[in-house]
């Protein structure tokens, strides 16, 4: 399948876990929800379907580590000129019993963010293909 074949979707964002006053950043984040068939979001979009996990998670991690950027800045920078930059890193990714989970390398001004809980959610780019699976996943604060 050739990138000419995919989308970018964007999901409705997800809550990042709960963080204690004075408490850091989470090391790990989930990234996409484990669905029985589809998955629609809360906001009603969707459905996507996830067939094969570790295929999801080769795709996403193939040319290294994903940029968590800050309200989708990576995306939009090429049409307003301002600069789209990481405030994360995913390292890794695994399947897990509810999903799919990324260990995230925080920069300091995303630790900062999170930590402080100005941001709470993490929104979820994905690739899909013509018929709504999911092939990868990107996530943005």
């Amino acid at each position: 399948m050739t990138n000419a074949a995919l989308s970018i979707e964007l999901m409705s964002a997800n809550p990042l876990p709960e963080i204690a006053d004075g408490a850091d950043a989470p090391e790990w984040v989930h990234v996409l929800p484990r669905a029985k068939g589809s998955l629609q979001t809360h906001d009603g979009r969707g459905p996507y379907f996830v067939r094969d996990e570790e295929a999801i998670i080769a795709a996403s991690m193939a040319e290294g580590e994903i940029a968590i950027d800050q309200d989708h800045a990576i995306a939009k920078s090429n049409k307003t000129g301002q600069p789209g930059l990481a405030r994360g890193w995913i390292a890794e990714m695994q399947s897990r019993e509810d999903g799919i989970w990324a260990k995230v390398n925080w920069t300091k001004i995303g630790r900062e963010l999170v930590s402080t809980r100005a941001y709470r959610k993490l929104s979820p780019v994905l690739m899909v293909d013509p018929v709504s699976r999911v092939v990868a996943s990107i996530r943005e604060v």
